[in-house]
């Protein structure tokens, strides 16, 4: 998930001032946890340790704020991956994160990220399917290729 940048303050400055950050998230790195322009998502400042299954706010190395899911605490940084991502990303460190995912508003109720069973219960079955999920992935764009050359 991508979120666009302010135009009089960066992200880490308006969350110094105002302590969060309540944003409509784009792009669809976050399916189906965050629906692009449907849900919105509230950032606070790190006030723990980061820890695997946190949902991060940073900018990564291409300058870009993007909102992603901790796979990995290493000792030099964290792998991060979209839940709706094939691909990790690697060389996030403390420096890079501005923020973490605190809750999230869908269909107007609030989603508590650290108190909400039901999240609790999407996180694990999300990393527990990840690799079954993109065999399937894979296996039907194969198939559609597959069929789109047999139709020609």
């Amino acid at each position: 998930m991508h979120c666009s940048q302010s135009n009089t303050l960066d992200y880490k400055s308006i969350l110094e001032r105002d302590g969060v950050i309540i944003q409509l998230p784009t792009g669809k790195s976050m399916k189906p946890m965050l629906i692009e322009k449907q849900d919105t998502v509230v950032i606070r400042k790190v006030d723990r340790k980061l820890r695997a299954n946190d949902v991060v706010f940073y900018l990564n190395n291409a300058n870009e704020y993007v909102l992603h899911r901790i796979i990995k605490v290493k000792k030099d940084g964290y792998v991060i991956r979209g839940d709706n991502n094939a691909f990790n990303e690697y060389d996030i460190t403390d420096k890079h994160i501005i923020g973490i995912l605190s809750g999230f508003y869908k269909k107007n109720k609030y989603i508590d990220c650290e108190k909400s069973f039901k999240y609790k219960c999407y996180v694990q079955f999300n990393r527990r399917t990840y690799y079954i999920r993109y065999l399937f992935k894979g296996l039907k764009n194969f198939m559609v290729r597959a069929l789109n050359k047999l139709k020609k």
